[in-house]
C-alpha cells in the first residue's frame, strides 16, 4: 500500500541536493504507482527553493508478512546530513491467498459413495514470482468428495489435502486455498434377474407372458429394502407371427422406495419363439351322382376348422379325392375319400403359415 505526504523547502542554496531517504525495508517515489527506488534525491531552483512534491513511500516487494512500525523517511541536507523526518504509519502485510487451478472432478454413476475422483494436474495461482520454484504444492494426500451421495448435477465437490512445501518463513506468506469443484452423479441402472420368455403358439396377440420370480440387479447394499420393483413386467414382441427368436421385450414395472430415485431400471429383453398352431380342418360330406367325377385341386371351401384364432377367418384348401371320386365308381359311401391340404386365403387377419394342419 502506498502512503504519502508532501515536501516542499525554502531558503537552501540554488541547485543542491535534498535526499529522501527511507528506512530500511521502505522504498520511494515521486509519483503514484511510478518507478520506485530505495532513495529520490530533489534539486533545489535558482531561488533555493523545493517546489513542492508528494513523495509515495511503500514496503519494498516481496516483504514478508507482518507488522511493520516505528518507520521514517528521513530528510537529509547535505546528503549524509539528517535535517527532518516524516514518520511512516504501520503498515501490515496479510497472507497472500494461493488458488489451485489445472484440475477438475469426473461425473459418475451413482454408488452410494460421496468420494469424488479428481483429474488433471494440479498448479498454484497467485504466486508471487520471486517464490516460484521455492513454494511448491504438494500433492498425494488430496481426496475430494461429493455434498451427499445422491444423484444430481452441478453438485458441489469439496477438495482437501493440498499442502505448501518450502521454507518457513516464505510459507508464512500465504493461505492455500482448498478448491472446490461440480460435478454430476447420475443414476445408476439396475437389472432384473429371474424371468423367462417361453416359447407358445400362436394366439393372434403380441403378447407373452413371462415366467419366474422377478429380482433386482445392480443396488448398492445400503439401499436394500429402500428401492423394490412395483407392478408386474409383461412381454411383447413386435408382430404376432409365427417365427423363431422373436425378440420379447418388457414394459410395465418401475421402481418404489426413498432410494429409487438414484437408479433407473432396464427392462429385460429375452428371445422366444411363435410356434404354428394346430388347426384341425374336416371336409364336410360330398355326394355326387353316378356318372359324374370329382375335381381334385385348390380352392376348395367345403371343410370345417377348428382352433381358429378368434375372428379369424381360413379361406380355402387343396382337396385330393380318392375312392369313389370317379365317374365309374360304383354307388355307394366311401369313407376317408376326401383329403384336404394347403390352406390359402381368408380374413380377419387369417394367415396360413401361422398355422399347421393337424
Amino acid at each position: 500500500v502506498e502512503r504519502s505526504f508532501s515536501f516542499t523547502g525554502t531558503c537552501f542554496t540554488p541547485s543542491t541536493i535534498m535526499r529522501i531517504n527511507p528506512s530500511p525495508g521502505f522504498e520511494v517515489s515521486t509519483s503514484a504507482g511510478g518507478t520506485y527506488s530505495s532513495f529520490v534525491d530533489l534539486t533545489s531552483n535558482g531561488s533555493g527553493n523545493f517546489t513542492s512534491t508528494t513523495i509515495y513511500v511503500r514496503l519494498i516487494p516481496n516483504t514478508n508478512v507482518g507488522l511493520y512500525s516505528g518507520n521514517s523517511v528521513l530528510l537529509e541536507y547535505p546528503v549524509g546530513t539528517i535535517i527532518d523526518g516524516q514518520t511512516i504509519p504501520n503498515s501490515t502485510i496479510t497472507a497472500r491467498t494461493l488458488d489451485i487451478t489445472g484440475i477438475s472432478i469426473s461425473s459418475k454413476v451413482y454408488n452410494a459413495s460421496t468420494s469424488a475422483t479428481i483429474t488433471g494436474t494440479p498448479a498454484l495461482f497467485n504466486l508471487m514470482p520471486a517464490d516460484v520454484g521455492t513454494v511448491t504444492l504438494v500433492t498425494g494426500g488430496e481426496s475430494a468428495n461429493f455434498i451427499n451421495a445422491n444423484v444430481g448435477n452441478f453438485k458441489s465437490v469439496t477438495i482437501s489435502g493440498y499442502t505448501l512445501a518450502g521454507p518457513t518463513i516464505s510459507l508464512n506468506n500465504y493461505i492455500l486455498n482448498q478448491p472446490t469443484r461440480n460435478a454430476n452423479i447420475t443414476a445408476k441402472p439396475l437389472t432384473v434377474s429371474g424371468l423367462s420368455a417361453n416359447n407358445r403358439d400362436y394366439d393372434g396377440t403380441t403378447v407373452f407372458n413371462l415366467s419366474g420370480t422377478p429380482a433386482l440387479v445392480g443396488v448398492e447394499g445400503v439401499d436394500a429394502g429402500n428401492v423394490s420393483l412395483n407392478g408386474t413386467l409383461v412381454g411383447s414382441v413386435v408382430s404376432a407371427a409365427v417365427g423363431t427368436g422373436k425378440t420379447v421385450t418388457t414394459s410395465g414395472a418401475s421402481l418404489t422406495g426413498s432410494a429409487a430415485g438414484n437408479y433407473t431400471l432396464t427392462n429385460p429383453s429375452f428371445t422366444a419363439d411363435i410356434n404354428a398352431k394346430t388347426l384341425t380342418i374336416s371336409a364336410t360330406q360330398v355326394n355326387k351322382t353316378y356318372g359324374t367325377a370329382l375335381t381334385s385341386g385348390a380352392g376348395y371351401t367345403g371343410f370345417n376348422a377348428v382352433g381358429l384364432v378368434s375372428g379369424e377367418n381360413a379361406g380355402t384348401v387343396t382337396v385330393t379325392y380318392g375312392a369313389g371320386a370317379a365317374a365309374n365308381a360304383n354307388v355307394g359311401t366311401y369313407n376317408n375319400s376326401v383329403v384336404l391340404t394347403s390352406l390359402t386365403g381368408g380374413s380377419g387377419g387369417f394367415n396360413p403359415s401361422n398355422y399347421t394342419i393337424g
